[in-house]
């Protein structure tokens, strides 16, 4: 099995939401951007420019994140980027007290579903005059572009990726079941007295959300058609899977990296995780034998994409920010920042390159991500967020029969839509 390390960033995906009401630290970032009344850039005489980048990248991502911020700087005499980094469970409120106060920073660097949130807040500008003019925008896959705009306008771009997928013990399992039949199968026959076939996160957080909602998605349903004979089969798959012995009771309780352990200390056959539990299995378990696949599917082969996209602020220096993301979304800029990042990358042709095609890993996760959906729950997110794994938890604790729970679900969803 070969390796890949260092997958830390995606506490984006299964951590954010709950920080829609967090509570963030005082700001005392200060920025000298700004665009004077009648549009144009205070920076625009030749002077440099210096503008300000917030975000949350510790360790690794930080440090290289500093490299190509540094090269940037280097090769550009009229503009000079500055990184501020602001801690991930503060970036929110912060981002949004600054631009109450007209003190935002130039650009930010933001979880990958929360550009449309921020949008909606008023902290970002459209950005739809610049990407018009980009060339490389329809190198972006469909389903993540869709999670950067809000009424067809962008907001974001992507800078790099993850997705959702299942491990599954070559050991155990010959063959990675392709469809939802094929997964209760194979998982029954994997079952023993030590080991579950299957296992996932049911926890009543994002956590479970993240789990479940990947197979709600492959039915061809989302959060505002959950009442659909879809989201039926969806509840019912983990159900039965409980009722089948192939899944413990036990997974109302367990965070992601619960099921991770578990398969990797071989309690479990097939587990859903992602890329980042890559390093944790290899330090775990190093003569395990595993591989990823696609989240066995209803209907349509998807799943829920993760990663950070960076967004231009209202208070910037509008044209020197699109100058640098564009410079940092080159293809071949974009294709040594991911590389050394050890992370994913936004554009098809990059996907393509032989580093994400000959190491079979990468090679699953790059084909995932290019079919992965966001969640496009904007400043809803959080309300949505626990729809699901409330739905989730009453079916499988026996609270609710399938039908009442998504009954209620879609009842409380469409008061989210009609209040929009």
């Amino acid at each position: 099995m070969s390796r890949v390390k260092n997958w830390g960033s995606f506490i984006t995906f299964v951590l954010m939401m709950s920080l829609l009401t967090a509570c963030g630290g005082e700001d005392n970032t200060e920025s000298e951007a700004g665009s004077n009344a009648d549009g144009t850039d205070e920076n625009s005489g030749g002077e440099t420019a210096t503008l300000e980048l917030w975000h949350y990248f510790v360790e690794g991502n930080e440090r290289v994140l500093t490299e190509y911020v540094n090269k940037f700087n280097e090769e550009n005499e009229n503009v000079d980027i500055e990184l501020t980094f602001v801690p991930y469970e503060e970036l929110s409120n912060q981002l949004l007290v600054a631009t109450s106060g007209g003190q935002s920073p130039d650009m930010v660097i933001g979880g990958i579903n929360e550009v449309q949130y921020y949008g909606e807040s008023g902290a970002l500008i459209d950005m739809t005059s610049y990407t018009d003019e980009w060339e490389y925008l329809d190198s972006i896959p469909e389903g993540i572009q869709d999670i950067h705009q809000l009424d067809g306008s962008y907001y974001g771009l992507p800078i790099k990726t993850n997705a959702i997928a299942m491990f599954y013990n070559t050991d155990v399992v010959e063959t990675p079941p392709e469809t939802w039949d094929e997964l209760r199968d194979a998982a029954a026959e994997a079952t023993t007295d030590s080991m579950a076939g299957f296992a996932a996160s049911a926890h009543n957080s994002q956590q479970g959300t993240a789990s479940w909602y990947p197979f709600l998605l492959t039915t061809g349903e989302t959060i505002n058609s959950i009442d659909s004979a879809g989201g039926e089969k969806a509840l019912q798959l983990w159900t039965d899977l409980i009722e089948d012995g192939s899944m413990s009771e036990e997974v109302i309780n367990k965070s992601l990296q619960d099921v991770t352990m578990d398969f990797a200390n071989e309690r479990a056959a097939m587990s859903i995780g992602g890329p980042w539990d890559i390093p944790i299995i290899e330090e775990e378990a190093p003569d395990l034998n595993w591989a990823l696949a696609e989240i066995p599917k209803d209907e349509e082969s998807t799943s829920l994409v993760g990663g950070e996209s960076i967004s231009i602020t209202d208070e910037a220096n509008k044209d020197e920010a699109w100058e640098f993301i564009e410079w940092f979304l080159s293809p071949e800029v974009h294709k040594e920042y991911v590389i050394d990042d050890q992370q994913f990358p936004v554009m098809e042709d990059v996907f393509e390159d032989p580093y994400f095609q000959e190491d079979e890993s990468r090679k699953v996760i790059s084909n995932i991500i290019q079919t992965s959906k966001g969640y496009e729950w904007g400043q809803n997110h959080g309300d949505y967020n626990s729809i699901v794994y409330t739905t989730l938890q009453n079916v499988l604790t026996g609270s609710a029969s399938i039908e009442d729970a998504l009954q209620d679900a879609q009842r409380q969803a469409d008061e989210i839509e009609d209040s929009e």
